[in-house]
Order: structure tokens, then C-alpha cells, then sequence
């Protein structure tokens, strides 16, 4: 098993998608991991969840997801937008994210889990986010 198919098993990313590279960086501590769907595949559409053709991509997205060991670890890919026959162009489903945000589902939900236990402060330490105090 390589390093892409690892990380495709610990996202638990399901075809079409699938991770393609995976990029270490040891002195910063931080792992980056870019994410492609297969060709020709069709995607969601976030109104009615129907498979649609892929019509384009954005640029580049960064999602914070938890950190791999001791390494901060950020999923990237230009998302996909889908042609719905009923909803019309719009960006497909990532399922590993909820739309707009800037963290996976998997960081959101360790996050609130935390943070339901422990002050601010000590969760930005922890996470390794910055905390600015007015």
C-alpha cells in the first residue's frame, strides 16, 4: 500500500475520488494531500444529490482535517462544479467537507467535541490554530 492509497483508506474517500499525491514537508510538520476525482465520472449535486456530468473545476481549495500524527494535514483539490439538469451549474458535493467551509467534517466534528470540554485557549494550542485576542 502506498501513500495514496493510505490516505484514500484513513479519508475514507469512495470512488470517484481518490487522493494522487501526498506531499511531506518535515521541517514545517505539515502533510498536504491533493485529492482528484476519475475522469468521466459524474458527482452530486448538492440540491438533489442526482449524479451529474462534471462541467468544470474552481481553483484551488484548502481544507484543515486532523493532523496526521504530530504533522498539520490539508486536503486540496480544485472542486469540481457539476451541470444538474434541474439545478443547473454548481459545485459538486465534497464529501469530506460541508460547503463554504475551510475545515473537513472529520476536524469540525473533533473540534466542537473538544471545545465542549476545554477553554478556547487551550484548544487553539492543541489544534494548532491561531488565537487572536481583541
Amino acid at each position: 500500500m502506498d501513500e495514496c492509497q493510505l490516505y484514500s483508506a484513513l479519508l475514507q474517500l469512495e470512488l470517484p475520488w481518490k487522493v494522487n499525491k501526498v506531499s511531506l514537508d518535515p521541517v514545517k510538520k505539515v502533510v498536504d494531500i491533493f485529492i482528484t476525482h476519475e475522469k468521466g465520472s459524474k458527482l452530486l449535486c448538492p440540491i438533489c444529490r442526482k449524479e451529474c456530468m462534471v462541467y468544470d473545476h474552481l481553483s484551488e481549495r484548502v481544507w484543515r482535517d486532523l493532523d496526521s500524527i504530530d504533522f498539520m494535514t490539508f486536503i486540496h483539490t480544485n472542486p469540481p462544479r457539476i451541470s444538474c439538469p434541474e439545478h443547473g451549474i454548481m459545485e459538486a458535493v465534497m464529501p469530506w467537507a460541508e460547503k463554504r467551509s475551510r475545515f473537513t467534517v472529520r476536524f469540525e466534528t473533533r473540534s466542537i467535541d473538544m471545545l465542549q470540554h476545554m477553554d478556547t485557549l487551550n484548544f487553539t494550542e492543541i489544534m494548532g490554530l491561531s488565537w487572536k485576542q481583541a
